[in-house]
């Protein structure tokens, strides 16, 4: 299970966007067009993850390094829809943050670069 998440990171990074701002927009059953924003990207002390277009009731999050170790979370919620992540005792490096959502169906994984 350890290395098929490892392979799953490793195609993501191969097809990954711009490391400035990501906005992505997701396709879900409820809701057509929805849009995640991650920034600053990179970040220095903390990420702040805006969901646009999807309402989530029960936002799993998980944090990841590059090579699949899960990190410490430390969030906190700005409006409904929007939180921040503190990052500031981490390496500078690559990251992957996960968000998955039952009820909506919203689930995405997004990487960013900490400084």
């Amino acid at each position: 299970m350890k290395y098929l998440f490892l392979i799953v990171v490793l195609f993501i990074l191969a097809f990954s966007v711009k490391a400035q701002s990501v906005q992505e927009d997701v396709t879900l059953s409820q809701n057509p067009i929805s849009k995640v924003e991650l920034f600053p990207n990179p970040t220095i002390d903390f990420l702040t993850v805006r969901l646009e277009g999807v309402s989530v009731r029960n936002l799993n999050i998980s944090l990841r390094n590059i090579i699949g170790n899960e990190m410490p979370l430390d969030v906190e919620y700005l409006a409904e829809n929007e939180f921040k992540v503190r990052v500031k005792d981490f390496g500078t490096g690559y990251y992957l943050i996960a968000m998955q959502d039952e009820k909506s169906g919203f689930k995405g994984t997004y990487k960013f670069i900490k400084r």
